[in-house]
């Protein structure tokens, strides 16, 4: 079992696969306000698809350090399934929204983020392959998307807005999953 969090106070730890699940349904829950409930979802069964990789896992026995967990599921979320505005909320939802320019969106490149991460930081895993299918072992699919928000880059000040949205939805999602622990 892959685990998401180490144990909390009562000893019990939580599973990757119930954290992905819980943040995928308060986001969308959140997000269906502004009509996103399923770019919501995919987000936050995506944000932490990193911790699936094992340097993560060895992370929560305290072997390792300095990882970044969040950017394989900002890739996978960009350059698999082309959802802009859930690869944003997804790579900021630990370091904060950035920008939605060319550049920033072609920083999340993988092979990019191995060799000169911005933060000093090593990727948890850089074989999205293999997380997605630990992810697919959990028995968890990443949902379709009707209507994303982003098609394409974003080119006006409104769209941002709704991206701030959705960020705001999948790091509050984030935020109370694990305060419940």
């Amino acid at each position: 079992m892959y685990l998401a969090h180490s144990s909390n106070s009562s000893g019990k730890p939580q599973s990757q696969a119930e954290h992905l699940r819980n943040v995928a349904g308060f986001a969308s829950e959140f997000a269906e306000a502004f009509n996103s409930g399923e770019e919501a979802a995919l987000a936050g069964l995506l944000h932490d698809i990193g911790k699936y990789g094992d340097k993560f896992q060895r992370r929560l026995d305290g072997l390792e350090h300095g990882l970044d967990h969040w950017s394989p599921g900002a890739s996978v979320a960009l350059f698999e399934r082309h959802m802009v505005a859930a690869a944003l909320a997804i790579q900021g939802h630990h370091t904060g929204l950035g920008a939605a320019d060319r550049e920033s969106l072609n920083g999340m490149s993988l092979s990019k983020l191995t060799t000169d991460h911005p933060l000093g930081l090593t990727l948890s895993e850089s074989d999205t392959a293999l997380l997605m299918n630990r992810f697919q072992l959990d028995s968890l699919t990443v949902p379709s998307v009707t209507d994303p928000l982003i098609t394409g880059y974003p080119e006006h000040a409104s769209t941002m807005l709704d991206v701030r949205m959705l960020f705001s939805s999948l790091v509050d999602a984030d935020f109370l999953d694990t305060e419940r622990l």
